[in-house]
């Protein structure tokens, strides 16, 4: 693929090859094959285009030319099973100009039980209503890095409970994570992230509607500079016990206690962590020729959105996704603005 941008020329050249060496008996029609992938990217700029980086996951480098080689496997689900277990595992080595990165984007185990899922490591994951294969990616939980290690239990699926006659749907997940510290400013802190979901219409329904939100919170950690007036954090520590972990999950105001005896004044006095969310709605109609996806996703950081003042920021987007079997199978159209905040 050759690209021009900005008077630049970007050449990206990728080879996949699927490499049936092991049989995985042992593991039945569990297993993948392995997959090796061979590639690399040759630019005349110093940084590497963005649209050739976003939702890699932190694959491909943002200066350099470089040669990459790179393989994953997966153990999944076996179907009908109430109880399992699986892992997934890949990794990527680049080689620039100047330096060699080993990535390892994932490594971890899962198991189920029921409708429930836990799992602990790193692994990719897509958060928001949104398109999954040809957006520009969801704001909230981008694509563009490299995931970080967490413990998670979530719903992948909509549950229906049975009560309810299987119009209403129900997903979500809780997350605990751990940022690196590669940083120049906070060392060793978490994120804390939840989600919750609704559908109305029944699985097989033509016209369903979907509702939601997600929230993400940075806390913890320790300052890596000098904070004399305790503004970001306390003798540079940002609380991180059991109490301030309710405080963060349930995103409680501190307003009026102002406890800056313990905490920054900034937490002190408002909420502990910073807190990043989206309010997503959307509308999917199953036609005779194919699927239509409306859906848009409202962020928030502070309360603008509660008070309406940057209702016109968002992700927009629609999907068409045909049914079929060759050519022209899905177009995607998205806008998005970031200019009101």
């Amino acid at each position: 693929m050759f690209q021009k941008a900005k008077g630049n020329v970007v050449m990206v050249v990728g080879v996949f090859a699927t490499l049936c060496i092991f049989s995985f008996s042992v593991f039945g029609q569990r297993a993948t094959a392995p997959i090796f992938s061979f590639g690399g990217g040759f630019s005349s700029s110093n940084y590497t285009p963005f649209w050739l980086r976003a939702n890699q996951f932190g694959a491909v480098p943002t200066e350099e030319n470089y040669v990459n080689v790179g393989g994953s496997t997966y153990i999944e689900y076996r179907k009908g099973k109430k109880m399992d277990w699986g892992f997934g595992a890949s990794g990527r080595l680049n080689l620039g100009e100047t330096k060699a990165d080993l990535l390892v984007q994932e490594a971890y185990l899962k198991g189920k039980w029921g409708i429930f899922e836990l799992s602990a490591g790193r692994k990719k994951y897509i958060q928001g209503l949104m398109d999954s294969t040809l957006s520009s990616g969801s704001f909230v939980y981008s694509g563009n890095a490299l995931p970080i290690p967490k413990l998670e239990i979530v719903v992948n699926e909509y549950w229906h409970p049975d009560f309810l006659g299987g119009y209403l749907g129900f997903k979500g997940n809780f997350v605990h994570g751990l940022f690196d510290n590669k940083r120049s400013d906070v060392d060793n802190f978490y994120l804390h992230q939840k989600s919750f979901y609704g559908r109305i219409g029944k699985p097989n329904a033509k016209i369903k509607f979907y509702g939601g939100f997600t929230h993400q919170v940075q806390w913890g950690g320790t300052l890596k500079f000098p904070d004399p007036t305790n503004q970001l954090a306390r003798n540079g520590k940002i609380a991180s016990g059991l109490r301030d972990y309710a405080y963060v999950v349930f995103a409680k105001s501190m307003a009026t206690e102002g406890d800056t005896a313990k905490y920054g004044v900034n937490d002190g006095w408002n909420r502990l962590g910073n807190h990043l969310g989206t309010v997503d709605m959307g509308m999917e109609i199953d036609g005779k020729f194919g699927k239509l996806f409306f859906y848009r996703q409202s962020y928030y950081e502070d309360g603008s959105l509660y008070y309406g003042n940057n209702i016109t920021d968002g992700l927009h987007g629609v999907s068409y996704n045909t049914k079929r079997k060759k050519g022209l199978l899905k177009i995607v159209l998205e806008y998005f603005n970031s200019t009101s905040q």
